[in-house]
């Protein structure tokens, strides 16, 4: 979730006038570190609140510039035909490698217990990725 931020507050100045910084995942990230300890769980609402905040201060100062986050489960369940058009975009655009994800690791379904074991120590960067052939 830092790295999040950290990538959201050096991405934002590079916009130009009339850009719009589009974030997404970060409500699944707080909610990933929420659910480990006390700690941890106040922690995260307390930096998601913080980057809301500074979501909110950079949409209102005359910038020329603004951002927006994009919530897939909310979309799913308030939007759903747009949902299944922005899910079919976002799989032609990976499909023409105009979006490259960052993946951490591919696993076989045979490993879930290890990439379980992964997600739980907070140290996964980018995205795990489930295979089904060998």
């Amino acid at each position: 979730m830092v790295s999040v931020s950290r990538a959201f507050l050096r991405s934002f100045p590079l916009l130009k006038r009339g850009g719009i910084l589009v974030t997404y995942g970060a409500a699944s990230s707080a909610s990933s570190v929420s659910q480990r300890s006390l700690f941890t769980s106040i922690f995260g609402s307390v930096l998601f609140f913080v980057i809301d905040s500074i979501l909110l201060l950079l949409n209102v100062l005359p910038n020329y510039r603004s951002t927006q986050s994009y919530d897939i489960s909310k979309m799913r369940t308030e939007q759903p035909d747009w949902f299944v058009d922005d899910l079919q975009y976002l799989f032609d655009l990976l499909a023409s490698d105009k979006i490259k994800p960052e993946i951490t690791e591919r696993f076989f379904l045979d490993d879930a217990i290890r990439a379980h074991e992964l997600i739980e120590s907070g140290n996964v960067r980018g995205r795990l990725v489930f295979v089904t052939q060998k």
